[in-house]
């Protein structure tokens, strides 16, 4: 794979950075939070014109014990990567594979998430009131190989350690992404797609990194490569 190597030689010297654990004894009083403007005390006028709409200017997290435990856990545990979602997709990806495109993207993307739903781990916890999760991790970092996730790939063993927006990865996810997931997409994913494909104007084809760049901010099916 192409960022194998730097994965083998961080790896062989035990260079892979690692967070240190988190202080999670504090209340949610002291976590840190960005500054913030003063709440209103007093519904504007005009604002509600239909519904007598429970502003709760008078309330505060004291009133709600939930809504303050989940907010102490997501101010105070670090996001982690979470594997299942690409494994998953790339599981379902080599299993049907569709060199021909005969099947319609609409429907291979319904059979894609068929196939991830069925298989993700049905997850609830002590706080939950509505089921469903978007990974397998308590805060967890969703990861769209089809589209830009490949990215992420030269940081895993150093992710960890960086000084902005650290993420914690297993060991288990480490080798997930890095031998399973990352090495199939990094041919296969819809900017490099999209640069190789004819119905793309000439007049009008952009690099792979201008593609790659416009796609950051871009919704697109992610199964529309097969």
């Amino acid at each position: 794979s192409r960022f194998a190597h730097i994965s083998a030689a961080a790896t062989a010297r035990g260079e892979r950075a690692r967070l240190s654990p988190v202080d999670s004894t504090q209340g949610w009083e002291e976590l840190p939070v960005p500054p913030v403007g003063e709440p209103a005390r007093t519904r504007p006028e005009g604002e509600l014109r239909f519904l007598d709409d429970p502003y709760l200017a008078d309330r505060s997290l004291v009133d709600f014990p939930r809504v303050r435990r989940l907010l102490a856990i997501h101010r105070w545990e670090v996001p982690a990567l979470c594997a299942e979602r690409p494994r998953l997709l790339t599981d379902f990806v080599l299993a049907n594979p569709d060199p021909e495109h005969k099947e319609t993207p609409a429907l291979r993307q319904a059979r894609a998430l068929r196939h991830i739903l069925k298989g993700k781990r049905a997850i609830v916890r002590d706080e939950d009131l509505l089921l469903g999760t978007t990974t397998s991790k308590r805060v967890g970092v969703v990861l769209y190989p089809a589209t830009h996730g490949t990215t992420i790939w030269p940081e895993l063993l150093t992710v960890e350690g960086r000084a902005m927006n650290p993420y914690r990865v297993t060991d288990e996810d480490l080798h997930t992404l890095d031998r399973e997931v990352f090495p199939f997409w990094m041919e296969e994913n819809v900017p490099i797609a999209m640069t190789r494909k004819p119905r793309v104007c000439p007049a009008t084809r952009k690099s792979r990194d201008e593609v790659t760049r416009d796609l950051a901010q871009t919704p697109i099916p992610s199964m529309s490569v097969k």
